[in-house]
Formats: structure tokens, C-alpha cells, sequence
């Protein structure tokens, strides 16, 4: 016979449950001596864990077999204690863990997590002294340290060493190019996202390193055109963030050629409708963030082939209407923000062209019942944001009328 310290699939059950007993049987039938009461504490154990972080409003997600395999403590106030727990959950292989009691001591037991595979350290109070213990878990492929503001260059050795790591995220903290040049033993890094870091355009010489980068997020108001020299040496980008850069129009002409781009975020970026040329041959493109930018409707042309395109952000820009025509034609076109544009009723012939829209956000627009009320043509429009927008309550009733499924937000 086989003694059975605890069975594989046991652990994962209340003792109580018919899936528990059921299985408990089958053992028996099978030969196998089981010791029940390991199992039954194991599993009550757990319960007790995720019992805990129920508590604490987290988040927990099984696998098919009802295992651990994830839990989100973010915005929650999980102690260290708390953390140390967690080590009772085998199966676990994405953690978030968030606030400024989570410090360097509350990390530690994280090496006993043997599955663990995504790691978010969020608004933490972790320095760089309690990095190393991350080079302990075996199958760690993303790390994500946002606003863990004690992280300074420093500790990007730590991060280097993890040499299998796919996925690095540390925005607001307090690493500055010095501390992304250290990076480059990171060759398998798919996803780098730096923002907020105080950080130059001699940042981006990093993807000269990192062979197999797909996405970089940045956003730095010292990034400028030089920058862009570096980024256009990667034709396989598929996403770039390059919020509140100072990049010109001439400038932008350096990246014509990466046309695998599909994320494209350009916030706040002082480019006009020239600046935009260059996008035209992106036709994978399924999300453009254009917010903030000199972009009028005359820009919009090249963005008319752009058949994935997915979210359109315009908000804050110069757009009227007009140009909205160069849109109709796509189609997978579900999101658009006209936030704080020069929308007004005469746009609406051209908004209602949008038929595959399912979210429109027209805040701060200058319309009126009238124009309001065409929207209803907008078929499958599930959610109409209309804030600081004078229109009566009578239109507003008279849309959802039309659009009983529609969520008007104002």
C-alpha cells in the first residue's frame, strides 16, 4: 500500500464538500491510505486564507480545478502577516499586493512561493534592500513596482539579475536612466514601462538592448525628438507610450517605418495634423491616444485606413466634426472620447456614420436636444457620456427611450 500525506487534489477542497468526500472515496477505493487529517487541515487552511482575503475585499481566482492560482489584494490593507499566509496557497502564480505597510520585511516569504509568476508591489513602502529576495522565486516573469516610490536606481541590479524576466513595470518611482542602462541583461524583456520616472531621451537607447521588446511606455517631458532615433531602430514594436514628450512634427517622421505598432499613445505630445503623416501606414493600429495634442479634423485622413482600430481618444483637441468622416469606415471602431473637442450639432451627421460604436464620450460639447436626440441612430451604443453638456432631461428620456439598453453618464 501507498500511505497518501495529503492527496493532490484534496488540498483543494473544503473537508466538508461533496467534491472533498467524493474524492476522499475514491482514494479509498483505489488502495490508498489516507491521512485525512492533513488533508482536512491543509484545507481548511486555505479556506481560512481566502476566507481572510475576502475580508480584506481582494480578489481571488481558481484555475478549472479549483485552485489558488491568483489573488489581488490591491487598495486593501493585507498585513505582513497577512503575506506570510499566502505561502499557504501552493498553487498561486499572480499576487498583487498594495500599500505602505507592505515594506521590505512583508516581502520576504515571498521566495517560498514556488509557482508565483506575476508579482505587483503597488504604492508599497519596499526599498531597494528588499529587492534581492525577488531573485529567489524560481518562475518569475513580471514585476510590477507602481509608485513604490522608495525604488531607486540602486536597486535596478536586483532587477537585472532576474534574468527570465518578460515584463518590468515601475512607474513613479525614482529610477532615472541611469538606473533603465542597467536593464540590459534583461534579454528576454518584452514589456518596459518607466512612467513618470525622471528620465531623457538618452532612456530609449535601452531598446538597443533588449531584443526582444514589443512595448515601451514612457512618460517623461525631457523626452524629445532624439529619442525617436532610437525607437525607429525597432520595427517589431508593438506598443509605444510616449506621454507629455516634446516631440515635433518633423521628428515624428522617424517612426514612419514601424508599422507593427498596434498601442500608440501620444498624450499631450505638441504634434498638429503633419505629425500624424507618418501613422498612416500603421494600419494595425487598435488603440490611438491623440489627447491633447494640435490635431484637427484635417489630421484624421491618416488615420482612414486603420481598419483594427479599436479606442480613438481625440479629447482635448481640435477636432469639430468633419473629419469624423474618415472614421466611418472602420470597422472594429468601438470607443471614442470627443471630451472637451468642438462638437456640436453639426457633427452629429457625421457621429451617427459610427454604427460599430459602443462607448462615445462627448463632455463639454456644445449640443442640444436636438442633436442629442439623433444619437439615437447609434444602434448599438451602450454607454453616452454627456457631462457639462446643456440639454434638457426631456432629451435625455427621450434617447434612452429609443435605447433602452444605453447608459447615459452625466
Amino acid at each position: 500500500m501507498k500511505l497518501l500525506n495529503c492527496h493532490p487534489t484534496l488540498r483543494h477542497y473544503r473537508p466538508n464538500s461533496s467534491t472533498f468526500q467524493l474524492t476522499l472515496r475514491s482514494a479509498t477505493r483505489l488502495g490508498l491510505v489516507v491521512v485525512a487529517t492533513c488533508c482536512m487541515g491543509a484545507a481548511a487552511r486555505g479556506q481560512a486564507i481566502v476566507d481572510r482575503i475576502e475580508e480584506l475585499r481582494g480578489v481571488v481566482k481558481r484555475d478549472a480545478e479549483q485552485r489558488v492560482v491568483e489573488v489581488n489584494l490591491d487598495d486593501t490593507k493585507a498585513t505582513p502577516d497577512d503575506v506570510a499566509k499566502l505561502a499557504e496557497l501552493p498553487d498561486l502564480k499572480v499576487l498583487t499586493l498594495w500599500g505602505s505597510q507592505i515594506n521590505d520585511a512583508a516581502i520576504q516569504p515571498l521566495a517560498t512561493f514556488p509557482k508565483l509568476q506575476a508579482l505587483s508591489l503597488i504604492n508599497t513602502s519596499v526599498t531597494d534592500a528588499g529587492l534581492p529576495v525577488l531573485q529567489k522565486i524560481a518562475n518569475l516573469r513580471s514585476i510590477n513596482l507602481h509608485r513604490s516610490a522608495q525604488l531607486t536606481n540602486d536597486g535596478i541590479k536586483h532587477i537585472a539579475a532576474i534574468s527570465n524576466l518578460t515584463h518590468f513595470s515601475a512607474p513613479y518611482t525614482r529610477i532615472t536612466d541611469e538606473g533603465v542602462a542597467q536593464l540590459a541583461p534583461l534579454k528576454k524583456l518584452r514589456l518596459l514601462d518607466v512612467r513618470g520616472c525622471t528620465l531623457s531621451s538618452e532612456a530609449l537607447a535601452i531598446v538597443e538592448e533588449l531584443p526582444e521588446l514589443i512595448s515601451l511606455k514612457l512618460r517623461a517631458p525631457a523626452v524629445d525628438d532624439a529619442g525617436l532615433a532610437y525607437v525607429a531602430k525597432r520595427p517589431k514594436l508593438r506598443g509605444l507610450h510616449l506621454e507629455d514628450a516634446r516631440l515635433s512634427d518633423e521628428g515624428m517622421q522617424q517612426i514612419a517605418g514601424l508599422t507593427e505598432l498596434d498601442d500608440l499613445n501620444l498624450l499631450r505630445v505638441p504634434i498638429s495634423d503633419a505629425g500624424l503623416a507618418p501613422l498612416a501606414n500603421m494600419k494595425k493600429m487598435r488603440q490611438l491616444q491623440l489627447r491633447g495634442t494640435y490635431v484637427t479634423d484635417d489630421g484624421l485622413a491618416n488615420l482612414k485606413d486603420m481598419t483594427e482600430l479599436f479606442k480613438l481618444d481625440l479629447s482635448e483637441t481640435g477636432v469639430s466634426g468633419p473629419g469624423l468622416e474618415n472614421l466611418a469606415a472602420l470597422p472594429k471602431l468601438r470607443w471614442l472620447n470627443l471630451w472637451s473637442t468642438f462638437i456640436d450639432d453639426l457633427a452629429i451627421d457625421q457621429l451617427v456614420k459610427l454604427q460599430t460604436l459602443e462607448y462615445l464620450n462627448l463632455d463639454g460639447g456644445m449640443l442640444t436636444d436636438a442633436g442629442v436626440e439623433r444619437l439615437s441612430e447609434l444602434k448599438g451604443l451602450k454607454t453616452l457620456s454627456l457631462k457639462q453638456v446643456t440639454i434638457s432631461d426631456a432629451a435625455v428620456e427621450k434617447l434612452k427611450a429609443a435605447l433602452p439598453k444605453l447608459n447615459v453618464v452625466q
